[in-house]
């Protein structure tokens, strides 16, 4: 996505990845004995990724076109941060026995279908989407919680079109969480949140690895998948 930005609002961009940096810095060097903790605090990222959104679609108005139901972009193909991805199988996790046996069935089903196609070609719905709405909505990862679209035409041709300076904003602060998570010794990957929470739920150990700086899930298993950092903020 090319950003057409000020540069005021260019600054105003540089100066929120700043600002996000050294807040999540601070909080994961000043809770560094609870071993959990890089794992919860994505719950206070997310809450500071709504504040943001709230406050531009408070500025911009009723343009997005976004509505319950619409699910036309949940048949893209999405990749995570490690941090999102054990925040959400952690909190999958706690499902009712039945409903957990039933995501699980859904994730090797999309594993199974999934790990074939090319991004550009992705059309296998999230398993998360039951009914065209989605069963983690509160719990949702940054690359979905972001993203509002403009023109449903453009949602159809897999292309949603987002407000410029919404992209921005939103972008600045996953990166500065995802290079303060790095400053932190977490290692930087993106990875297919499907076929990753699925791993995490198959090993509940896996978690472990990565809270003690190992490197797990190296190799992402949908081919050609983009890292929702693959369009940073480049102001």
């Amino acid at each position: 996505m090319e950003l057409d930005l000020t540069p005021d609002e260019c600054d105003l961009v540089k100066s929120l990845e700043r600002e996000t940096l050294r807040w999540v810095d601070a909080a994961l060097f000043e809770n560094r004995l609870m071993p959990a903790y890089p794992t919860s605090f994505v719950r206070q990222f997310h809450e500071r990724v709504d504040i943001e959104i709230a406050g531009r679609q408070g500025a911009l108005g009723d343009i997005f076109k976004c509505r319950k139901g619409c699910s036309r972009c949940c048949r893209l193909s999405v990749d995570v941060p490690l941090f999102e991805l054990f925040y959400i199988a952690t909190q999958v996790a706690k499902w009712p026995s039945d409903d957990l046996l039933s995501l699980l069935q859904r994730l090797r089903q999309y594993k199974r279908i999934a790990s074939g196609e090319q991004r550009e070609t992705h059309d296998t719905a999230c398993p998360f989407l039951v009914n065209d709405l989605c069963t983690i909505y509160p719990i949702r990862p940054f690359v979905c919680r972001k993203l509002y679209s403009l023109d449903i035409q453009t949602c159809i041709e897999r292309q949603p079109m987002e407000e410029t300076l919404l992209y921005a904003r939103t972008a600045a602060i996953l990166v500065g969480a995802v290079q303060a998570y790095e400053a932190q010794g977490f290692r930087r990957r993106d990875y297919s949140m499907a076929i990753g929470v699925l791993k995490a739920l198959d090993d509940s150990a896996l978690e472990k690895h990565w809270l003690n700086g190992e490197d797990v899930l190296k190799a992402n298993e949908l081919p050609d998948s983009s890292s929702c950092l693959g369009q940073q903020t480049q102001v």
